[in-house]
C-alpha cells in the first residue's frame, strides 16, 4: 500500500527565544513593542506619475513605499534644539 501523506523536506530552522513577560511566563506570541505604537494614519493624494516616483524610490533602497515616505518627511522634521534651558 503507497501512503497519500507527502513528505515535506526538512527545514533548517533557527530556534528562537519568545519573550518570557510576568504577564506572559511562558513566553508565547507577540513580543512588547518598544516606544509610542503609531495609531494614526494620514491619506494622501498623488498623481500616478509621483506615485511611480515614490515607488522606484523605496525600491532603489530596499524599504516599503510606507517607510520610505515616513523617512523622507522624518527628514523634513525640523531638529530639536540642544543645549541648557536658560531661566
Amino acid at each position: 500500500m503507497r501512503s497519500n501523506v507527502m513528505s515535506a523536506p526538512l527545514v533548517n530552522v533557527p530556534a528562537v527565544a519568545p519573550a518570557r513577560t510576568k504577564s506572559n511566563p511562558r513566553g508565547l506570541g507577540r513580543p512588547p513593542s518598544t516606544g509610542e505604537t503609531a495609531s494614526k494614519n494620514l491619506t494622501i493624494r498623488l498623481t500616478p506619475t509621483q506615485h511611480a516616483a515614490y515607488e522606484a524610490a523605496s525600491q532603489a533602497e530596499s524599504v516599503s513605499l510606507g517607510d520610505w515616505i515616513r523617512a523622507a518627511c522624518e527628514a523634513r522634521l525640523p531638529k530639536p534644539k540642544r543645549g541648557k534651558a536658560r531661566s
